[in-house]
């Protein structure tokens, strides 16, 4: 049951002592890290692997924190660039709206995302979701450049893989289509090479293109074995290759905690979303990549909304 916060507490206290004794359960070491290198697992220096999205993992110095609040309507979810952003009435800087009837006709996106700049909302992606196999599904994430990217969902096992930037990410925590009760941990952890993945097979090309349909979704026979463990319902190879998974880091590279609807100055906070991002660009401007992964957070945290709500369809 996601938890719910009592009357003094506030945003920051809520996200700092959640995200600080969560992180250090699983790394005492995050205690006192403040960039992605000291929380470089040692498979990763023995292996050598030093890029995130294609940046040194020595310019990942700086944190973030969005606040998430649902919009007048039910089916909205905006992200802001910070706390203080929110309090002095900054407007957000993504807008993520849900559709409840896309099921009513074929390739209809189910969330459609925009971005604010300089006052003006515009379309940053949109999201499908589509069912691949027994026990495999997937969102499609269709950005307004013509870039594109898909997360695979494991029903087995319950977890999702992408490929971003050359970078495997894997998330965790999420609650499964399945299941009536929402989840209030949502990960996402790069991954390194090595690792079994349900996008093995993933080539750039292979996600290219401004059409749905001409996507290659679906890998050749033995491209994937993951995938293929999956597909042929094969429990046990499937939990043998998650175990083999190896993180670039100890910590999560985006996460949502949990807030419980707290209300600051009568704005409902439904959690906020924290990630690492590189400092290779003024502290100003907010990395493509962190909008990135927010969207990529915010469509599992949608999902756990509705549940809490009673409403996911």
């Amino acid at each position: 049951m996601i938890r719910r916060s009592t009357s003094d507490e506030t945003l920051s206290t809520l996200v700092t002592n959640h995200t600080v004794s969560s992180l250090a359960s699983r790394n005492p070491s995050y205690h006192n890290a403040d960039d992605l290198e000291s929380l470089s697992s040692a498979d990763t220096l023995a292996i050598g692997t030093s890029l995130v999205f294609c940046n040194q993992l020595q310019s990942y110095r700086r944190t973030r924190n969005f606040p998430l609040t649902t919009g007048l309507l039910r089916n909205e979810l905006l992200i802001y660039s910070s706390i203080d952003a929110l309090k002095n009435g900054d407007g957000p800087i993504l807008c993520f709206q849900s559709s409840r009837f896309h099921f009513l006709k074929k390739n209809t996106p189910i969330h459609l995302v925009s971005r604010y700049e300089n006052g003006q909302k515009i379309e940053f992606c949109k999201v499908y979701y589509k069912i691949l196999e027994t026990n495999l599904t997937c969102y499609v994430m269709m950005f307004a450049d013509g870039t594109n990217t898909v997360i695979y969902n494991n029903g087995i096992k319950l977890h999702s893989d992408t490929i971003y930037k050359k970078t495997k990410l894997r998330l965790h925590g999420a609650s499964g289509v399945t299941s009536t009760f929402g989840s209030n941990s949502i990960r996402i952890y790069a991954l390194n090479d090595k690792s079994p993945t349900l996008v093995d097979f993933v080539t750039e090309e292979d996600f290219e293109g401004d059409c749905l349909k001409k996507l290659k979704l679906h890998p050749e026979p033995g491209a994937c074995k993951l995938y293929d463990t999956i597909k042929h319902q094969q429990r046990s190879e499937v939990l043998r290759l998650i175990g083999e998974e190896m993180t670039l880091v100890n910590a999560p590279i985006a996460s949502f905690v949990d807030c419980g609807g707290t209300k600051m100055d009568g704005v409902k906070i439904e959690g906020s979303i924290h990630l690492f991002e590189s400092a290779t660009q003024d502290e100003e401007s907010i990395t493509r990549d962190s909008l990135t992964l927010a969207t990529m957070v915010a469509v599992f945290v949608e999902q756990e909304i509705q549940k809490m709500r009673g409403n996911l369809k």
